[in-house]
């Protein structure tokens, strides 16, 4: 792990959250290419050939799977949104682990500080007040 100053992890997570803010409309899942059959009596899918695709976004709900099936005309939309939602989940995972490094970063000089102080007080002159009594 590289060492770096406090101002440059906090540039870096500024970036960040400007990224976050740039990325648009977002849709938690995983988009699922699916076939079926129609229902039109002379189609080939009848027969098993080729079948139809559709597109649906899965995700869990409450431990559940739900699915929610995306129209045609909403394809690309949608794929991009689960695109900018992926890329903000990557973009937290960042910025958390930078704000990691910030603390950590202070737990190190609060310690280094602390344990100085201890050094400066334990070296710090002594006057000898001679034995007592005289």
């Amino acid at each position: 792990m590289e060492l770096r100053s406090e101002k440059r992890i906090q540039g870096s997570i500024e970036l960040r959250i400007r990224k976050l803010g740039e990325l648009g409309p977002m849709l938690q899942g995983t988009p699922v290419r699916k076939y079926r059959k129609c229902a039109a009596p002379g189609c080939p899918c009848k027969q098993g050939k080729k079948l139809h695709p559709f597109l649906v976004v899965s995700t869990k709900v409450a431990r559940k799977t739900q699915t929610l099936y995306v129209p045609v005309a909403m394809e690309e939309t949608v794929l991009s949104w689960v695109k900018n939602y992926q890329r903000a989940k990557t973009l937290l995972g960042e910025i958390s682990g930078l704000c990691e490094q910030l603390v950590r970063m202070h737990c190190g000089r609060a310690l280094a500080a602390s344990q100085r102080k201890q050094l400066l007080e334990s070296n710090a002159p002594r006057t000898f007040s001679g034995p007592s009594g005289i």
